[in-house]
């Protein structure tokens, strides 16, 4: 890796806190998954597929949380899409930035999902972008890993948009636009099948985009419940009528009186600095954020 790459991953590195062990792990997570997105737009693969979920957030709208996976759809549905095309590129662009990277490639399609792993040896890591800071000791076969999902069978209606990126160098990223990933979000919510494990990222964003009174993709969100998946919540939109403003509501709020808020608080322990902004998580508060969009949000949706 020549000096100028070193220093364009130092400078990413430096967006990032690096106070403890953990903190570097996570900004070199982070790094690197916008390092995996510059390669795949090199290979075209942003032709056949789209950017979604907590990551997409982050990098392209500010999410102040960590996020962890890089989530994809394919534009089309393939039940035979295959990863593999993508991985010399991937390689190309993490090896010029001095990242050694393995792949590991999952069995098929799983529940619409095809996933992937980048591995890379931890130490390794370490050792070339915090050289002098390396108090804590790493095991010599300790893996930095990020899971790649892309979705090969996705529900109909989502809409796009382009965003670029100028580090490590100029790359465009096709992604959801807000309004679809709103509704990709409200969907998770939705019909994620918990079993007391919920998933606090998915209620932290939902936040994120309540507060910027972001509009609902509604034709993309029926479409992604409507799925043939068995929680009460797919079946209830398969089998009603109409699916309206009032209708959304109402699911909403008796998936909110569900939620186990404290598992949900938990979760997010790994995930931001300051565990206390959660500390007003509760279902009445969930309920009364969201009648509140709701009202303001009435007469933009009168078909619905």
């Amino acid at each position: 890796m020549d000096e100028l790459r070193y220093d364009v991953v130092s400078s990413m590195l430096s967006n990032f806190p690096a106070k403890t062990k953990k903190d570097r792990i996570n900004s070199l997570r982070q790094v690197i998954q916008e390092i995996i997105l510059y390669g795949l737009s090199k290979a075209d693969f942003f032709d056949i597929a789209a950017f979604y979920g907590g990551t997409a957030l982050r990098i392209f709208h500010g999410l102040d949380r960590f996020s962890e996976d890089l989530d994809f759809s394919l534009l089309n549905k393939d039940m035979s899409f295959s990863f593999n095309s993508y991985w010399e590129a991937i390689h190309a662009v993490l090896k010029a930035y001095g990242i050694n990277f393995s792949e590991e490639k999952d069995e098929g399609v799983k529940d619409n999902t095809y996933t992937v792993y980048a591995k890379a040896n931890l130490r390794e890591l370490l050792h070339t972008f915090f050289p002098d800071n390396l108090k804590e000791g790493t095991a010599a076969n300790e893996k930095l890993t990020i899971k790649i999902n892309v979705n090969v069978n996705p529900p109909h209606g989502g809409m796009y948009e382009y965003k670029t990126r100028v580090r490590p160098a100029m790359y465009s990223v096709r992604l959801f636009d807000m309004p679809s990933l709103f509704a990709s979000k409200i969907s998770a919510i939705l019909t994620r099948n918990f079993k007391n494990n919920e998933k606090g990222r998915d209620f932290y964003d939902y936040l994120f985009y309540i507060g910027r009174n972001t509009d609902i993709n509604m034709d993309f969100l029926k479409n992604s419940v409507s799925a043939p998946e068995k929680t009460k919540y797919n079946e209830a939109v398969r089998n009603s009528p109409d699916f309206t403003w009032g209708f959304l509501l109402k699911l909403l709020e008796e998936r909110f009186s569900e939620i186990k808020f404290e598992i949900a608080k938990n979760d997010m322990s790994g995930f931001i600095d300051d565990i206390s902004v959660l500390d007003s998580w509760n279902e009445e508060n969930f309920k009364s954020i969201t009648r509140d969009y709701f009202e303001l949000n009435k007469d933009k949706y009168e078909s619905y």
